[in-house]
């Protein structure tokens, strides 16, 4: 936890605006405390399963969402589910491409929650024991990563990497 906020507070000091850093470490600081309610509340495993379960099928609708914006190349018209604004427009070579963002207010927003459900479900990933959850649990989490490149966002990419090193420093202790 010290390290996360370490992170944070030094975010504050590169982002555009204190204001706008000082409210990513807020979010940041409510995160933690619902992880703290959650996991006092969850004290059975067939608890913790349901919960992983049920985020993960909203994970599974936001990735069929975000890979039909990718094969469309345009936002996919959701009505109440979503009150995005267009998707900004990205140039590669001669080709232009949206950034995915699924039913998020944007692609950074989306990739924030991509980091967040990534390393939740690697975490679950390394906890399961029989194969065919884990490879599903794995097809999933790859196909994620993938719409993380697509969504164009630095601070994303720069977050799951922080979070793989974490992942990887706690696994292999």
């Amino acid at each position: 936890l010290l390290l996360l906020f370490a992170f944070s507070a030094f975010s504050l000091t590169q982002a555009v605006s204190p204001r706008l850093g000082l409210y990513q470490l807020l979010e940041l600081t409510k995160a933690i405390l619902l992880f703290l309610v959650l996991s006092d509340a969850f004290r059975d495993r067939g608890a913790v399963s349901t919960a992983l379960t049920v985020l993960l099928a909203v994970y599974l609708f936001e990735l069929a969402v975000g890979t039909v914006q990718y094969t469309l190349n345009r936002d996919v018209p959701l009505g109440i589910l979503t009150n995005a604004t267009t998707n900004s427009v990205r140039r590669i070579g001669d080709r232009s491409m949206i950034s995915v963002s699924g039913t998020l207010e944007g692609s950074d927003r989306f990739a924030s929650y991509l980091v967040m459900m990534l390393l939740l479900f690697m975490g679950w990933w390394s906890s399961l024991k029989r194969a065919l959850p884990r490879l599903l649990l794995m097809a999933a989490v790859l196909a994620g990563t993938m719409l993380l490149v697509f969504t164009f966002s630095r601070g994303g990419w720069i977050g799951f990497a922080g979070g793989l090193l974490v992942f990887a420093l706690l696994h292999w202790r």
